[in-house]
């Protein structure tokens, strides 16, 4: 008997995201992995900005009449595709955060179809961790699923994946050597200004004349200094130099920055946006605008489009989904009243849609006649002998 019913009610599959490491790419002397790469402060700012700005675009589902995009009611999945326990919803912006973390993170999203409706659509999706998924895959094409040990039927899978090919590589596969670099700067830098690859502080003297013999002890003498982070002497007439190295002056910051932008680009996320140092003018409204175009547009853009392509799926043809991207592009007030003037005076925007953009209501009887008191109303007709 199938594992797997064909009904409406939820199946009792365990689903989780955990933390837990899954090898995404290989380099000299280990693996990147999106455990290990998380550590990396920049990375999971990276994947964190990403991740919450799609989770943040409203989900909205349109079907096309004679040409027209009509906004239509979104199916309970794009409201609630889960729920964590009784009374407890995942709503749709927690699991587009999730799942994109999981894209981010890992190249593949995947989750277990528990429930579809009368025309076989996904009702209930709960995402899980990735380790717990194995693909086989012969000639491009996945021919098994295994969760948690256990075959599952493709049909039943939820899967989303990035760069294409039947299983996704993240971008910390291709990262590997730059995370590899960033890595060993991180390890090494702690050791540095934690006192292990560097002594406290050298005691000499002032001889000049040192032996074959008493160089080598001198320099072994050093090296257990260095390795134990303490104090090295040699020689006489002691004079005590502490050793002390500014961040600045042993090249860290500037290593670490040029590594934390070529990460950034790995993950299409601009430097400016992770609080990477970067060569800016003064920010202010419009460059500020001009940025989150440039986001929009050039980096999150592929990522929005690729999701709404997969969320379509969710939808019964020819409806598809939109990701509401005007969050993104939110004008100051002054601006925003000077477009929607330009447009209502064009005639593509009703005065009723407009204070619908501000959550109001469209205007009473009431608050027409005190427009009507402070500027007259102009389709009233003048008075027979009154001056125009």
């Amino acid at each position: 008997m199938s594992l797997f019913r064909r009904s409406s009610e939820a199946r009792s599959w365990p689903t989780s995201i955990g933390p837990r490491a899954d090898r995404t790419g290989q380099r000299a002397g280990g693996a990147a992995n999106a455990s290990t790469a998380n550590s990396q402060s920049v990375v999971w700012a990276a994947i964190h900005r990403k991740a919450s700005l799609l989770a943040s675009m409203p989900v909205d589902v349109f079907r096309r009449v004679d040409g027209v995009a009509i906004e239509v009611n979104k199916p309970a999945v794009l409201v609630e595709p889960w729920q964590y326990a009784d009374g407890q919803p995942e709503t749709i912006a927690e699991w587009l955060y999730s799942s994109q973390r999981a894209l981010e993170g890992y190249g593949n999203s995947v989750g277990i179809i528990h429930a579809r409706d009368a025309l076989q659509l996904p009702t209930v999706i709960g995402l899980i961790e990735r380790e717990a998924v194995r693909f086989t895959v012969r000639r491009r094409r996945i021919v098994k699923y295994t969760v948690y040990g256990e075959e599952v039927p493709a049909r039943d899978i939820w899967h989303e994946r990035m760069y294409g090919g039947p299983v996704g590589l993240s971008p910390i596969a291709y990262a590997a050597l730059t995370l590899f670099g960033a890595e060993a700067a991180q390890k090494f830098a702690a050791d540095w200004f934690g006192g292990d690859a560097i002594p406290n502080a050298v005691l000499r003297n002032s001889e000049k004349t040192v032996g074959a013999d008493a160089a080598a002890a001198i320099k072994q003498r050093f090296r257990e200094s260095v390795a134990a982070g303490d104090l090295f002497v040699t020689g006489k007439d002691w004079e005590y130099n502490p050793m002390q190295a500014k961040a600045v002056e042993s090249g860290f910051v500037e290593m670490m920055n040029v590594s934390d932008a070529a990460l950034c680009r790995f993950f299409g996320v601009p430097a400016s946006e992770v609080d990477v140092p970067v060569q800016s003018s003064t920010i202010n409204y419009a460059n500020i605008q001009q940025a989150n175009l440039q986001l929009l547009v050039k980096h999150l853009g592929p990522s929005v489009d690729a999701r709404e392509d997969a969320l379509s799926r969710l939808t019964a043809r020819p409806r598809f989904v939109k990701l509401n991207r005007s969050s993104l592009l939110a004008m100051d007030d002054k601006t925003r009243a000077e477009v929607d003037k330009l447009k209502i005076e064009a005639r593509t925007l009703a005065p009723s849609e407009a204070r619908e953009k501000e959550d109001r209501a469209p205007f009473t009887p009431e608050q027409l006649a005190e427009f009507d008191a402070l500027f007259g109303n102009p389709n009233k007709p003048t008075p027979q002998g009154a001056k125009a």
